[in-house]
C-alpha cells in the first residue's frame, strides 16, 4: 500500500474533527471536497458567505460545518476563552474579538481549545510563522517540550532519492535565534516523526552551506557542533553534518564530499538551520507544474503538467503570444489541474532573452529602458529577440499590473570576457559603430553548469579554471577561469564556433561572398544556407539529429561518420585551445542533449588529451545519460564531469533573487 493510502487509512479510521481556517484559498475547497469524498474526516470550515461563495464555487462541500466568525453562535465562548488564556499579555474582549475575526487561524485553535475540534489545518495563506504562533499563545507546548519547529512531510513522484520519494523537511521555524542544543533536539523529535510516520529509519543530515568543513562560517559551526550533542545524547540516532542538499540526497555526491558517511547520500529526513533556508530546500524538489506553448499564430498547443497529475493538453488557437500567456495562466488556476488559487500569487516571471547586447552583463528588472534595449538588439538577434520582448508584453498585458518581470540575457555570462577575446580584426570605427564584437550565448546554460559543478566536487570556484561544453543541436564552449568567462565560441551570433545541427560553425569568411556570386544567392538567402541549410545536416545529408547521424554511420554511411568525426575533432581543438588560453584546465564538463546523453561523443572529445592530464574512464561513461557522474579515473589530473543544465532552475533562481534585492 502507497504511503499516502496508509496515511489515509489511518485518518479515516480515527476520523477526527478538522478546522480549515483558509476560506480565501480555492485550494482549501479542493482539499475539501476529496477529504470529504473519501471520508477522511469530519470537517469544519471558518468564513463568511461572501467567502465560501466566492471561493468554494463549484465544489462539493457535502457533509462540512460551515462557521461564519462574525454570526457563530459559539464565538462569545471562544472570546472568553481568549481574554481567559491571554490576560496577562494585555487581551480585552475587544482585542480578542478584533483577532479572530481578522485572522481565523486564532479562531481554529481556540475551537481546539474549547473541545470543538481535534485539530487545524493551515499553510495554504499563512506562514509557518502565522500558523504557529495562535497554536503557542493558546494550545501551548506539551509538557517538557523546550523548543517548537516545523516540518513538512513530502512524497515526491518517481523518485529514488530519500525514502523512495518520501521526505520529511525540518526548519528551526519560529526559533529565530537557535543555538547548537536546540538544532540538535529538533534533529532527534525530526526523526522520530520520520518514524512514527513512515514506519522505516531516519537518516538525518544536518543541512548547512557546506560540507564537512569545506566553508566557515557561525551558522556551519553551530550545525555541526549540534551533530556532536546529538551523537552524544542518541548515540543510537544515524544523523550526520554539516552537509549540503546535493551530498545529503544524491548517492554519488555524498561519497564524493562525505566519503564514509552513513547519511550523506541517503537521507531521508533533513534538517535546516533556519525557516529560510527550509523553504529554499523545500523548493528545490517541489516543481509545481511544467509545460510548453508552441505553435503560436499557426493552430497552438499548450502541454501541461502539474506535479502528481496528469499531463493536460490544449489545442485551442493561438492567434499571439498574448493570448498563449494567457492560456497558460489559466491552466494555473484551472480548478482541476491548477496549481495555484489565483494569478495574484505568481510573484514574479523570468524570461530569457537572447541579446543584450554590450549593453548588460548581469540579469536586470524589466523596465522601458530594458525593453528599448531588447529592441536596440533586434538586428543582433532577429528571430529571439523580438519573441522574447512579445513575450515580455504579453505578460505586463495579463498579469496584475506590477508583477516584476526579469530578463535574464544569454549573453550576460559572457561580458566578463577581455578584449583580446572579444574584439573581431575588422576597422575598428566599424566595430564600434555597428557594436560588433564576440557576445556568446547559451550564458544561463554555462553560468548554471561552471558553478554547478564546483559545488558538486566541493570546491571553490573561483580557484577552479573550467570549460564548458554545451552540446546539443546548437553547441557552444566557455572558458572560465576566476569565476569569470574568459572566451566562448559562438560569436556576434550563434553562427560561429563548432559545426552544429544546421549551422556551419567558424568556416572561412571568403567562402560566404564565392557562393553568392556562383549561385547568385541575396544576402538573405546566404543567411538560411549558413544557418539553416548547413553543420551536420548539410554535411551529411541525413540530419541534424545526432540519433540519426549515429543509426546512419552504423548502416554504412560514410558521410555521416565524417559528419560525427568532424564534430568531435572540432569540439577536441576548442578545449585544447582554451586549456591553452587559461594556462591549464581543472575540469571539463559536458552539458546539454547531447553533452549529457550521448556516451560515444563525450569519449571522442577526450580521446587524444591524454597529453594534459586527461585520464578517461571508458566504463564509467558508457551508458550514462542525463545524471551527475565523474567520467574520469580517479588519478586524472583533469577531472571530466556530466552535469545535466537546467537553465528553468537558474532563470527561476536569477529572477527570484533579483527581486528580492530589489
Amino acid at each position: 500500500m502507497a504511503f499516502i493510502d496508509e496515511i489515509k487509512a489511518k485518518a479515516k479510521a480515527s476520523k477526527k474533527t478538522i478546522v480549515l481556517p483558509e476560506s480565501m484559498d480555492r485550494r482549501t475547497f479542493e482539499a475539501a471536497e476529496k477529504i470529504l469524498k473519501e471520508g477522511i474526516a469530519n470537517l469544519i470550515i471558518i468564513g463568511t458567505p461572501e467567502e465560501i461563495e466566492k471561493n468554494g464555487a463549484g465544489f462539493d462541500l457535502t457533509g462540512a460545518t460551515i462557521v461564519d466568525p462574525f454570526n457563530d453562535p459559539n464565538k462569545q465562548k471562544y472570546i472568553d476563552k481568549f481574554v481567559e488564556l491571554r490576560s496577562a499579555k494585555g487581551v480585552t474582549p475587544e482585542i480578542a474579538k478584533e483577532t479572530i475575526e481578522k485572522d481565523y487561524m486564532y479562531y481554529a485553535c481556540l475551537m481546539c481549545k474549547c473541545g470543538d475540534a481535534d485539530g487545524a489545518v493551515s499553510g495554504a495563506c499563512h506562514s509557518t510563522g502565522n500558523t504557529i504562533r495562535p497554536a503557542l499563545q493558546l494550545l501551548k507546548m506539551k509538557k517538557g517540550v523546550s523548543s517548537v519547529s516545523g516540518f513538512f512531510l513530502m512524497e515526491v513522484p518517481d523518485c529514488d532519492l530519500g525514502e523512495n520519494g518520501l521526505f520529511i523537511f525540518a526548519d528551526c521555524a519560529v526559533n529565530v535565534d537557535f543555538d547548537s542544543p536546540k538544532l540538535a533536539e529538533i534533529a532527534k523529535v525530526s526523526a522520530d516523526s520520520f518514524e512514527q510516520f513512515i514506519g522505516k529509519p531516519a537518516k538525518v543530515a544536518m543541512l548547512s552551506y557546506s560540507t564537512m568543513g569545506s566553508a566557515k562560517h557561525d551558522d556551519v559551526t553551530k550545525v555541526s557542533e549540534a551533530v556532536k550533542i546529538a551523537h552524544e545524547k542518541w548515540p543510537e540516532l544515524d544523523v550526520d553534518g554539516e552537509l549540503q542538499l546535493d551530498a545529503a540526497l544524491v548517492e554519488s555526491v555524498g561519497a564524493l564530499k562525505a566519503p564514509g558517511s552513513k547519511v550523506a547520500g541517503h537521507a531521508n529526513t533533513l534538517v535546516f538551520p533556519s525557516l529560510e533556508a527550509g523553504n529554499i530546500g523545500y523548493k528545490l524538489v517541489q516543481r509545481l507544474a511544467k509545460g510548453n506553448a508552441e505553435r503560436i499564430g499557426i493552430d497552438g498547443k499548450l502541454t501541461y503538467k502539474p506535479a502528481g497529475k496528469d499531463e493536460y493538453v490544449s489545442t485551442e488557437p493561438m492567434p499571439n503570444h498574448k493570448v498563449a500567456v494567457k492560456m497558460i495562466l489559466d491552466a494555473l488556476v484551472d480548478k482541476d489541474h491548477g496549481v495555484i488559487s489565483d494569478v495574484s500569487e505568481i510573484a514574479a516571471v523570468g524570461h530569457r532573452v537572447l541579446h543584450g547586447g554590450k549593453y548588460y552583463s548581469d540579469s536586470v528588472i524589466v523596465n522601458e529602458d530594458v525593453k528599448a534595449v531588447i529592441r536596440k538588439c533586434f538586428p543582433l538577434g532577429p528571430l529571439h529577440n523580438p519573441a522574447n520582448l512579445i513575450g515580455i508584453e504579453a505578460c505586463e498585458d495579463v498579469l496584475p499590473k506590477g508583477t516584476p518581470q526579469v530578463a535574464v540575457f544569454d549573453t550576460a555570462f559572457h561580458m566578463t570576457m577581455p578584449p583580446k577575446a572579444y574584439t573581431y580584426a575588422l576597422p575598428y570605427e566599424l566595430s564600434e559603430k555597428y557594436d560588433i564584437r564576440r557576445y556568446g550565448f547559451h550564458g544561463t546554460s554555462h553560468r548554471y553548469v561552471s558553478h554547478r559543478v564546483a559545488d558538486f566536487l566541493g570546491k571553490k570556484y573561483e580557484d577552479l579554471r573550467i570549460i564548458t561544453c554545451h552540446l546539443g543541436n546548437g553547441s557552444s564552449f566557455a572558458a572560465v577561469k576566476d569565476g569569470k568567462c574568459q572566451d566562448t565560441s559562438m560569436g556576434l551570433t550563434p553562427l560561429a564556433g563548432i559545426c552544429m545541427g544546421t549551422r556551419t560553425g567558424d568556416i572561412d569568411p571568403a567562402i560566404v561572398p564565392f557562393i553568392m556570386q556562383r549561385e547568385g544567392l541575396t544576402p538573405e538567402e546566404m543567411d538560411t544556407l549558413l544557418n539553416k541549410k548547413s553543420g551536420v545536416q548539410g554535411l551529411s545529408g541525413v540530419s541534424s539529429d545526432f540519433r540519426d547521424l549515429e543509426k546512419a554511420k552504423n548502416e554504412g554511411n560514410e558521410r555521416a561518420a565524417l559528419a560525427l568525426e568532424m564534430f568531435a575533432y572540432q569540439g577536441k581543438k576548442i578545449i585544447g585551445s582554451y586549456a591553452a588560453a587559461m594556462g591549464g584546465v581543472d575540469v571539463i564538463v559536458f552539458t546539454a542533449g547531447i553533452g549529457e546523453n550521448t556516451d560515444r561523443m563525450r569519449q571522442a572529445m577526450c580521446e587524444g588529451l591524454e597529453f594534459m592530464g586527461v585520464e578517461f574512464d571508458a566504463e564509467v561513461n558508457k551508458g550514462l545519460r542525463g545524471k551527475e557522474a565523474i567520467i574520469s579515473k580517479p588519478s586524472s589530473k583533469v577531472t571530466v564531469c556530466v552535469i545535466p543544465t537546467n537553465e528553468e532552475l537558474a532563470i527561476a533562481q536569477e529572477t527570484e533573487a533579483l527581486v528580492k534585492a530589489n
